[in-house]
């Protein structure tokens, strides 16, 4: 497989090229498949922070059925990046390490956001060795005492 700039291969090089064409014609339909895929995964979490709007919009947490998780995997070759995101942790989710394996065997990009109160040392060795490009961690406040007033069921010294 042909690599065009750093990690870009070929094909994914010549979508996001197809996505760029029919901006610049104003193209009204599309030919080019998803550049980035955005998959909420889940509105369970663990903790309850004072900031969040889960608490207020989600009345039932749920997970993305795994049916429908499996349909997006044919996008992952094409898609430069893949964002599993949501009102919730996606740590919690029973089939986030197989979607993220699904994505890197397509050398697919992936960055999550987490609190990462889930988060042990064999999950974090395991994301290391799929290769995952970013997580960005939620922590609020400098001391354990004001991230524990925000993060309310987090333990600031056990992250």
């Amino acid at each position: 497989m042909k690599v065009i700039h750093s990690k870009i291969q070929e094909h994914k090089y010549h979508n996001w090229r197809l996505c760029q064409l029919g901006i610049d014609r104003s193209q009204s339909s599309a030919t080019n498949l998803p550049l980035e895929i955005q998959l909420e995964v889940t509105t369970h979490c663990n903790i309850q922070c004072l900031m969040c709007p889960r608490t207020s919009f989600v009345s039932t947490p749920m997970h993305m059925p795994y049916h429908f998780l499996s349909k997006t995997f044919s996008f992952f070759p094409s898609a430069l990046r893949v964002i599993p995101f949501g009102g919730g942790e996606p740590l919690l989710y029973p089939h986030f390490i197989e979607l993220v394996e699904s994505a890197k065997r397509y050398e697919t990009e992936v960055y999550f956001n987490t609190n990462a109160t889930m988060l042990t040392k064999d999950l974090a060795r395991r994301l290391v060795d799929l290769d995952v490009d970013r997580i960005s961690f939620s922590v609020d406040g400098a001391t354990e005492k004001t991230f524990e007033s925000i993060r309310k069921g987090a333990n600031l010294l056990q992250l």
